[in-house]
C-alpha cells in the first residue's frame, strides 16, 4: 500500500505510533549511504531522492518503523536510534505491519530518558533503555511484563516480590534473593528448586509439602527434609540420598509425625 505523507501520518497519529529509523552513525550532516548524500539535519527534511516503492529490500527510500516492533540491540538504542516523521508531500509505501518506506523523512531527535518514559505505560519493555528507572515506573512495567525485572537496575523487595507474585520464574533474575522471596517462589512452582542454590531448609521443607517429588531436585538433602518427603508420600524414599538413608531410622520416621 502507498499514500502521501498527510494520510500516513494520520493514520499514524490515530494509531499512536511512535516512528523510529536505526542510522549507524551519530552525525547527521553530510552523510553518503549508498551513493545518495542526504542532508541530515534536526527538524529538516531529507532531500528528496527516487524511490522504488514497489520493491522491499531495494535501494533507494528511506526505511523506518514502530518503535513497539523494533529489535535493537540496547548499547545501540541511545546512540543511533531516531525519532522520524514524514512530510505531508512525502510517498510513504507500507510493506507489513511495522515495515515503512518513505521517499523523504524528518529527523526529530535521538531517542533519550524523556521521551522513553512516558511510552513505557504503553510499551512496558522500553523500561531496559532507561538510563533512570524511577521505582513507580518499574512497578507498573512489572505488574504488565514480570520478565522485565532482569532490565531492572536496582530493583526494590517491592518490585522483586510483585515480579514473583506474577511470575516466580522471576526469582532467577535476583542476585540475593530473601527468605521472604524465596518462599513466595517455592510456593507458587516448588520445582524451582532445582535452579536454586543454597536454599534455607525451610525453604526447602515448604517445597517437599507442596509436591514430594521435588525432593529428587534438591542438591544436598537433609534428614528433616527427606522426612517430610516420605510423609507426604512414602514413594519419596527412592528419592533420598544414600548418605541421607544412613542416617534415617524408620522408628524416626514415625515420631517425627
Amino acid at each position: 500500500m502507498i499514500v502521501n505523507g498527510k494520510d500516513f501520518r494520520q493514520m499514524a497519529a490515530a494509531s499512536q505510533w511512535i516512528l523510529i529509523k536505526f542510522l549507524p552513525f551519530d552525525d547527521l550532516d553530510g552523510v553518503g549511504i549508498n551513493g545518495y548524500v542526504y542532508n541530515y539535519g534536526r527538524n529538516i527534511p531529507l532531500e528528496p531522492i527516487s524511490v522504488n516503492m514497489f520493491e522491499v529490500c531495494t535501494e533507494g527510500g528511506l526505511y523506518f518503523t514502530k518503535i513497539e516492533t523494533a529489535k535493537f540491540p540496547i548499547q545501540w538504542v541511545q546512540k543511533y536510534v531516531y525519532l522520524v516523521d514524514v512530510p505531508d508531500d512525502a510517498y510513504v509505501a507500507c510493506y507489513e505491519c511495522n515495515k515503512f518506506k518513505s521517499s523523504e523523512l524528518i529527523i526529530i531527535s535521538q531517542l533519550d530518558n524523556h521521551i522513553y518514559q512516558p511510552y513505557c505505560a504503553k510499551y512496558p519493555y522500553l523500561l531496559q533503555y532507561l538510563d533512570v528507572q524511577p521505582p513507580d515506573l518499574c512497578l507498573m512495567a512489572i505488574r504488565k511484563e514480570p520478565t522485565l525485572l532482569r532490565f531492572i537496575k536496582r530493583p526494590t523487595p517491592e518490585i522483586c516480590m510483585e515480579a514473583i507474585k506474577r511470575n516466580p520464574k522471576t526469582i532467577l533474575f535476583i542476585e540475593e534473593p530473601t527468605y521472604e522471596m524465596y518462599m513466595l517462589a517455592i510456593e507458587k512452582d516448588p520445582f524451582l528448586v532445582a535452579h536454586l542454590r543454597n536454599l534455607p531448609e525451610e525453604v526447602n521443607i515448604a517445597a517437599v509439602k507442596k509436591n514430594w517429588r521435588v525432593l529428587q531436585q534438591i542438591p544436598i538433602q537433609t534428614p528433616r527434609v527427606c522426612i517430610e518427603a516420605i510423609l507426604q508420600s512414602p514413594q519419596a524414599i527412592r528419592h533420598v540420598q544414600t548418605r541421607i538413608r544412613a542416617l534415617m531410622h524408620p522408628v524416626k520416621i514415625l515420631q517425627s509425625d
